[in-house]
């Protein structure tokens, strides 16, 4: 088999060999996934192949995320943006910031395939469940704001759409902790100067050090969503 075959073959595996089928998910040759009430749950795959690639060497790649479903359908209506997504990251990496950042090169023996293969089942069992398990928990997605597995702009994308005032203030506190006194007024006089109409890269050319960086993400996500602070 060629380096694709062996990295299908590997998803059909991970698929058939571990809970995933059992709990109700579907399989393609890129992805798995599942649609959960609101929820999409997905295990994405990918190759990270350079152009100078080592022949031994053939690397899949796998994350994990979730979407929210209506989320997206308002988003794609209302401002263009065809996505729902509120969190996720390489399945090794969920909850255990990089570097490394691990994908897993399945090689070219069965040797290093099986041993591949194995971490990856018992990463999906362990880490993988429980983050999809998290993040159907709304209240929960906060607790995770430190991780690689949590996205800023999601969650507040998710807070504003469910109404969901409490959670959302919560977020923004736990983003500004230990920040300078000027913080809140900057992501607040970022995003007025958005709602007013002034450019994103004009807005940006005030962006010093990253502080300010955080307070135009925390000022953009509220102006995506047509909040003005």
């Amino acid at each position: 088999m060629d380096k694709k075959e062996v990295r299908e073959k590997a998803i059909r595996q991970i698929f058939e060999e571990t809970s995933l089928r059992d709990k109700g998910y579907k399989c393609t040759k890129n992805s798995i996934y599942k649609k959960d009430e609101d929820f999409k749950l997905s295990l994405n795959f990918s190759s990270a192949i350079s152009a100078n690639r080592i022949e031994e060497v053939n690397y899949l790649d796998v994350r994990a995320s979730i979407s929210h479903e209506r989320l997206r359908k308002y988003k794609k209506e209302k401002i263009n943006q065809d996505s729902g997504y509120i969190g996720g990251a390489a399945i090794a990496n969920l909850f255990k910031a990089g570097p490394p950042w691990i994908s897993y090169d399945l090689g070219i023996t069965s040797e290093s395939y099986s041993e591949k293969l194995k971490l990856i089942k018992q990463t999906v069992e362990k880490d993988v469940f429980h983050f999809f398990d998290e993040f159907k928990k709304i209240e929960r997605i906060n607790s995770y704001i430190w991780q690689p597995c949590f996205d800023l702009r999601s969650t507040i994308h998710l807070y504003v759409f469910l109404n969901e005032k409490e959670l959302l203030d919560e977020v923004i506190r736990k983003a500004s902790i230990d920040r300078k006194d000027t913080f809140k007024d900057n992501y607040i006089n970022f995003n007025r100067r958005l709602i007013s109409g002034k450019a994103w890269i004009e807005v940006y050319k005030d962006v010093k050090d990253g502080e300010d960086s955080l307070a135009l993400e925390i000022a953009n996500s509220f102006f995506e969503m047509g909040i003005e602070l």
